[in-house]
């Protein structure tokens, strides 16, 4: 459950980052690049490598998570009385991953002040999948190896 917690945490982080700036908080690490202030790092064109460079670690930092916050989900007894939390879960923590691999290598983490999102079509699917209990453990178990063996993610 921690796992799962502190997964949904670095997700919003990353994907909150310019809304942040903007109120003068900032949560990204600064040992990923001591040197840098994050306003020069977003205005500065020639920043582009190090811009995504440091994105791609802060994502790394995240799927440190996943394996873990899936694993807590699988655990969840299918009882009745958890159904409810089980949907819960699992929409929140596909939203994430999927919000995640959107992520990468995409400069509008840094540019965009609303964030990088999942499309409201995406949002609905995952919704109505978890509501109505499509998301089996078996199709969990073939996402999370899809998710976690490809290369554009971890």
């Amino acid at each position: 459950a921690l796992n799962f917690g502190r997964y949904l945490q670095k997700v919003n982080i990353i994907k909150d980052f310019m809304q942040d700036l903007e109120e003068f908080r900032c949560f990204w690490p600064t040992e990923l690049n001591p040197d840098l202030n994050p306003m020069r790092l977003i205005k500065d064109q020639d920043a582009k490598g190090q811009r995504l460079k440091l994105l791609e670690e802060m994502i790394r930092e995240a799927m440190v998570e996943f394996k873990p916050t899936f694993a807590y989900i699988l655990s969840i007894p299918r009882k009745r009385r958890l159904r409810g939390y089980f949907r819960f879960c699992i929409m929140a923590a596909i939203m994430a991953t999927e919000t995640l691999i959107k992520m990468r290598n995409n400069e509008a983490v840094f540019t965009n002040k609303e964030g990088v999102k999942i499309s409201k079509l995406q949002f609905y699917k995952i919704y109505l999948y978890s509501k109505f209990g499509f998301y089996t453990k078996r199709w969990l178990k073939k996402y999370i190896h899809k998710v976690y063996e490809a290369p554009q993610v971890v």
